[in-house]
């Protein structure tokens, strides 16, 4: 625990989910006149170790003393460590987490990590990629994320959106969330609220030296054999260590202006998932109030 102390606080926390829609909500938010948010999205504050025992002081120095302040880091839903964090520190803090469909969130998350060369492209296909690496179910588990919140914070403290409303109904959503930080102009549009920001196959990696480049993707990739080990390494920020090396043997660049379309996930890989999460799903349906009959098919 950090025992520095201070009456500074920020005026929210986007906590999730990965692979979500984090990023348009954070522009939606830093577009609203009285909001503001940190120079960048993810702070990575309160799930990484080496930057949690830099004390809070650190943690604020990300941020304006400009209006409505915020992050939104998507790992913190995630992380089993992050709701104590915040509730030494914060325990009156207001967050936000958007929730996806969780075979489509283990879809993009898995297509991504083909486009971007990540550790899941290493599987052959969805299935060995779900089977082999745990977390890709594990995030999905939004209701056994959600509860290790509700042990530290009321529930009106947390705005569960999802992911289809925004979508279906994105200037309705994004104002609902004004709302809820209590802006004094909600009904405010910001011009982000018609983009997409992050959309999957938009960039592509570019593999500059391939040898190397397996080199690393391998010992990131043995590492999912050693889960505590893994955890020790990230914790410690030693993985970004390692994926700063993969990094720096590839170049990103924007995909094609007409990219082959896109691979749609197979009802096999759809049930696959499901069936893993059926009961994490009819517990959320408990906990939000939503009926999310559209998820299990």
């Amino acid at each position: 625990m950090i025992s520095d102390e201070t009456t500074w606080h920020p005026s929210y926390i986007g906590i999730g989910t990965m692979k979500a829609a984090s990023a348009w909500i954070f522009q939606c938010l830093r577009e609203h006149p009285e909001i503001s948010g940190t120079q960048k999205k993810e702070v990575h504050f309160f799930d990484l170790d080496v930057n949690y025992r830099k004390g809070i002081t650190f943690y604020r120095s990300f941020f304006s003393n400009e209006g409505i302040a915020g992050e939104f880091s998507p790992s913190y839903l995630y992380e089993p460590d992050v709701p104590a964090r915040i509730h030494v520190h914060f325990p009156s803090i207001k967050m936000i987490a958007c929730l996806r469909n969780p075979a489509d969130r283990a879809w993009s998350h898995y297509r991504y990590a083909i486009q971007m060369h990540g550790r899941l492209s290493a599987y052959p296909t969805f299935k060995d990629a779900y089977t082999a690496d745990k977390s890709l179910a594990e995030m999905g588990r939004y209701a056994e994320q959600l509860e290790r919140y509700f042990k530290y914070f009321q529930e009106d403290q947390i705005k569960i959106v999802f992911y289809e409303d925004l979508k279906a109904k994105p200037i309705e959503t994004i104002q609902s969330i004004y709302r809820f930080l209590g802006v004094q102009n909600p009904t405010y549009i910001p011009e982000a609220v018609s983009s997409r920001r992050n959309k999957t196959g938009d960039r592509q990696l570019t593999i500059k030296y391939k040898r190397s480049w397996r080199l690393l993707l391998k010992a990131r990739m043995a590492l999912n054999n050693h889960p505590k080990i893994e955890s020790f390494m990230r914790r410690h920020g030693l993985i970004s260590g390692v994926r700063k090396l993969i990094n720096k043997s590839s170049s990103m660049d924007r995909a094609p202006s007409k990219p082959t379309a896109h691979p749609v996930m197979s009802k096999s890989d759809r049930a696959l998932v499901i069936d893993s999460l059926s009961t994490d799903i009819t517990k959320l349906e408990r906990i939000t109030g939503r009926d999310l009959s559209s998820w299990k098919t």
